[in-house]
């Protein structure tokens, strides 16, 4: 897994807190995968945070907490529909690239949902003082 100059790891004390990842692509099966691997790098950075994989359809009832969306590339038709349904939870959103996918995307990904907190002055992108488990849950 590569590291990330960007964004180093930080003692477990001293966690950044980015509490809830939310992933969406059409059906839920390519953002299982991804979440699941998302959750591993914020592990490996000493990030606190919760990495969710949603199917498109399920959006609207899974926004409720979400930090920050994550937009799968085959959904970039309908980025500024997700967009509009992530603002009215105060959770900027953001799109993958393609080759999210493939190695590495996990870090990939992982930096753009802190860009896109770090972007909106997110109270979420702040350092926290304590740490809980980093969990990936597919919820389509």
């Amino acid at each position: 897994m590569p590291a990330c100059s960007k964004w180093p790891a930080r003692s477990r004390k001293e966690a950044r807190t980015v509490k809830h990842i939310l992933v969406v692509c059409g059906a839920g099966a390519s953002s299982t995968f991804l979440a699941h691997r998302m959750r591993q790098a914020a592990k490996a950075r000493g990030f606190e945070t919760t990495v969710k994989a949603v199917s498109q359809a399920a959006i609207d009832s899974r926004m409720p907490g979400v930090d920050v969306l994550l937009v799968g590339p085959h959904l970039a038709a309908e980025l500024s529909v997700l967009t509009g349904i992530a603002a009215g939870y105060n959770a900027p959103a953001a799109l993958l690239p393609d080759t999210v996918f493939g190695a590495g995307g996990e870090d990939v990904a992982l930096d753009i949902a802190l860009e896109a907190l770090r972007a909106s002055d997110h109270p979420t992108s702040t350092l926290a003082t304590t740490t809980a488990p980093t969990t990936t849950e597919n919820i389509s």
